[in-house]
């Protein structure tokens, strides 16, 4: 069945010897209202992204900044620079997600977007382990495909695995978290 939507227009009719009709139509209409929107870094947002390992630090800006360069217990004092040429590492539990989905008032989609890292090949993963009384099974282990969350609050661990392509080089990417309601 086609739906068709129909815009009625209002009108106003005076009683009376002589009658004045009036669309009340207007073409349109402008309203000031004030909005208040708190922008929160991502350790206080509504969904929280936390660092886990010493691979992952929130930064000034408040962010969730992974950094892969050094390794952090490193006896040499940054003398290493990165993973190794044609080389795959693993490294589990750089970073949590979490949300408390009751306060969020629906189902909600959610898939992780890679864009740059040129050179590098990196997997985001979830171990799909219970953690510290969490559910940590979004249903995939791959987290840039989709998966649905219901109810809450829930925490996924994130395990990321770099696998570099060639010769020496900066691999320098985003990750991208997206929330959908469904």
């Amino acid at each position: 069945m086609e739906r068709r939507k129909f815009i009625i227009g209002a009108g106003a009719l005076a009683t009376g010897s002589a009658a004045a009709v009036g669309t009340g139509a207007f073409a349109s209409a402008e309203a000031e209202r004030t909005v208040s929107v708190e922008v929160a870094g991502d350790q206080n947002a509504w969904i929280e992204l936390n660092p886990e390992s010493d691979y992952a630090k929130i930064n000034e800006d408040d962010v969730l900044e992974l950094n892969f360069a050094e390794h952090p217990d490193s006896q040499w004092n940054g003398r290493e620079e990165g993973i190794n040429p044609n080389a795959k590492y693993t490294f589990e539990g750089v970073f949590s997600i979490w949300t408390d989905q009751a306060a969020a008032h629906g189902d909600y989609e959610y898939h992780i977007e890679k864009s740059g890292f040129d050179g590098v090949d990196v997997t985001v993963e979830s171990p799909n382990e219970d953690v510290d009384g969490f559910k940590n099974d979004p249903g995939v282990t791959d987290l840039t495909e989709t998966w649905t969350q219901s109810g809450g609050p829930w925490k996924i661990y994130v395990d990321i695995t770099l696998e570099s392509e060639g010769g020496a080089g900066a691999a320098d990417g985003t990750l991208t978290i997206h929330a959908d309601e469904i």
